[in-house]
């Protein structure tokens, strides 16, 4: 078969429609807290707004290079090793616009419980549960405490992805742990997680930074 231009021209603009455009840091920061692409969860109960929304591999390494002098791509190929089999999600919450601790600083016993709970106990109450009715337990929680820098209490949550098998979506679960919010459930489907796009890595941004 001749290949004619219009032929070649074709399979080109086809090609390129089925390469994922790579995206910089910001560019994906903006894609997941967008709701519409399915990354991005929210409930707002007696004035406490929370929210959970996916971590991708690509922003945690982002992360990670920022502590690095001179970082490479094998920095980055490194990194992502390390990461390998696990799925994170984040979880912020806020009361009034303020970082929910600041609802128990008149008490100071109320006040420690909760630091003690976000700082060591979160495990107990967040879990990950897929359509195939399997239970993911949190495998790590770190809680940056932020003191009161920030308008919100954000945590990071790692689980077991290698569990998921072939679940069509994952529930992030949050159960009652001290704020009145109740119990809550945030599903994602993992046809969204999965079509995540890539991010661009720019290491002389990072070398020119250190």
């Amino acid at each position: 078969m001749k290949c004619t231009p219009v032929i070649a021209l074709v399979f080109l603009l086809f090609s390129m429609a089925c390469t994922k455009e790579k995206l910089s840091p910001d560019e994906l920061k903006k894609y997941i807290a967008d709701p519409g692409n399915g990354l991005l969860k929210e409930v707002t109960i007696n004035n406490y707004k929370i929210t959970v929304y996916y971590r991708p591999v690509d922003l945690l390494t982002e992360q990670r290079l920022r502590t690095m002098d001179k970082p490479t791509m094998d920095s980055v190929a490194e990194i992502k090793k390390r990461y390998r089999g696990i799925i994170h999600f984040m979880l912020s919450m806020e009361y009034n616009n303020q970082d929910i601790l600041n609802r128990f600083s008149s008490d100071k016993v109320l006040f420690g419980e909760m630091l003690n709970r976000l700082s060591f106990n979160m495990g107990n109450y967040v879990n990950l549960v897929t359509s195939n009715k399997d239970t993911l337990p949190v495998t790590e929680s770190i809680y940056p405490r932020m003191y009161g820098s920030t308008h919100s209490t954000a945590m990071l949550f790692a689980f077991d992805a290698t569990k998921i098998n072939n679940a069509s979506s994952v529930d992030f679960n949050l159960k009652e742990f001290g704020i009145p919010v109740g119990n809550n459930t945030f599903r994602f489907a993992m046809e969204d997680l999965n079509n995540t796009p890539e991010m661009k890595f720019n290491l002389n941004h990072h070398s020119n930074e250190n």
